[in-house]
């Protein structure tokens, strides 16, 4: 169950995205289910080879494993699926009430924003296909307050942790996986808490083994001190857990930016430890 909300929660919430966050306009097609067109343009900022695609329920729900001789109209060097794992699950469940929808990523021949569009409304010609934009980039917000108390932990007060310490102060069989910039596997407050061989880089596109996390830019090591910095032990902050399991998965590089295609990697990757 918990994996079909995710992945239903997941699904939606890439819709909301590119519909209100890049401008996308949702229409009628023939096969009576709304495409949703996306108004990109060269000033945006998406990657160059790449594009993502939603395909349609019937589309959806065969085990079909695409490649790329089901897209010759356009110059693709690969697809990769990747919804594959979560919708595998849900179809060999025996369950077919689910509503979702399969998200492709095309890597194309030609490295162009021009071709990019280009792709994007030859693929809208496609009755499989609900959805076709550019692989846009994203980032964490970069404003930083400048106040000199800033960096107090007032958030302990107004949580109430300390009545939550009471019951419990975390457990290392809880396992939380950080989709952000990495984690500074050398930290002291961080680093007995960080399972290693988990720990991977999606920052190429690709998955690497971080087997030693690092954080060239500092944001992903803030948010795992929130959550998880070891508690009393004289050391710096206090983390909501004293303790977790943390596991880096950078999905951001040093600049704070990265794609919406490396975080469903990171999805996936870390919906397949899980199982």
């Amino acid at each position: 169950k918990f994996i079909k909300k995710l992945f239903i929660f997941l699904i939606i919430g890439f819709s909301f995205i590119f519909c209100l966050q890049f401008n996308a306009k949702i229409y009628a097609s023939e096969n009576s289910e709304n495409k949703i067109y996306c108004e990109a343009t060269l000033e945006d900022a998406f990657s160059t080879d790449r594009v993502l695609i939603v395909l349609n329920e019937e589309a959806s729900t065969n085990l079909k494993s695409y490649d790329k001789n089901d897209f010759v109209t356009i110059k693709c060097d690969a697809v990769n699926d990747l919804t594959d794992y979560a919708i595998t699950k849900i179809l060999t469940s025996g369950n077919t009430d689910v509503d979702y929808k399969r998200v492709l990523s095309l890597e194309l021949e030609e490295g162009s924003k021009e071709y990019v569009l280009e792709v994007i409304d030859e693929l809208m010609k496609r009755d499989d296909v609900l959805y076709a934009g550019p692989d846009y980039e994203i980032s964490i917000a970069s404003t930083t307050p400048d106040d000199s108390n800033s960096t107090d932990q007032w958030a302990i007060d107004a949580l109430n942790l300390p009545e939550a310490w009471d019951f419990t102060t975390g457990s290392k069989e809880v396992i939380v996986g950080i989709m952000d910039t990495g984690i500074d596997g050398t930290h002291p407050d961080l680093k007995d808490s960080i399972i290693n061989n988990m720990c991977r880089d999606f920052t190429t596109g690709k998955e690497v083994v971080a087997s030693t996390p690092t954080d060239p830019h500092g944001h992903g090591t803030s948010v795992a001190g929130i959550i998880g910095a070891i508690g009393n032990n004289t050391k710096g902050v206090v983390g909501v857990n004293w303790n977790v399991s943390l596991v880096s998965l950078r999905v951001f590089d040093s600049n704070g930016s990265g794609y919406s295609s490396y975080v469903a990697e990171a999805i996936k990757y870390a919906q397949k430890k899980r199982h």
